[in-house]
């Protein structure tokens, strides 16, 4: 799959918004020029006030969603479990 025309929009928008983030995933493979299968982008960030209104605005420009992470409470032991 192709990339470069997803990696060419993100480039232009994070340089309208300057989102403060780091792209992780496909899309960061992707980056560095190794072949992907998906285009889905996912990102680590500061979770602050303004760089969560930066985001925000990315991800309108983008058409896109922010999504919360799921985690499973089994993922994460409790720390008294023997």
């Amino acid at each position: 799959m192709d990339a470069q025309p997803i990696l060419a929009l993100l480039a232009r928008t994070f340089a309208d918004h300057k989102p403060e983030v780091i792209l992780i995933g496909n899309i960061g493979a992707a980056l560095h020029g190794e072949p992907v299968s998906t285009v889905d982008v996912d990102l680590l960030f500061r979770r602050t006030p303004h760089s969560m209104r930066k985001l925000k605005a990315v991800t309108i420009a983008l058409g896109g969603q922010l999504m919360q992470p799921y985690y499973r409470r089994a993922c994460y032991p409790r720390s008294d479990a023997p």
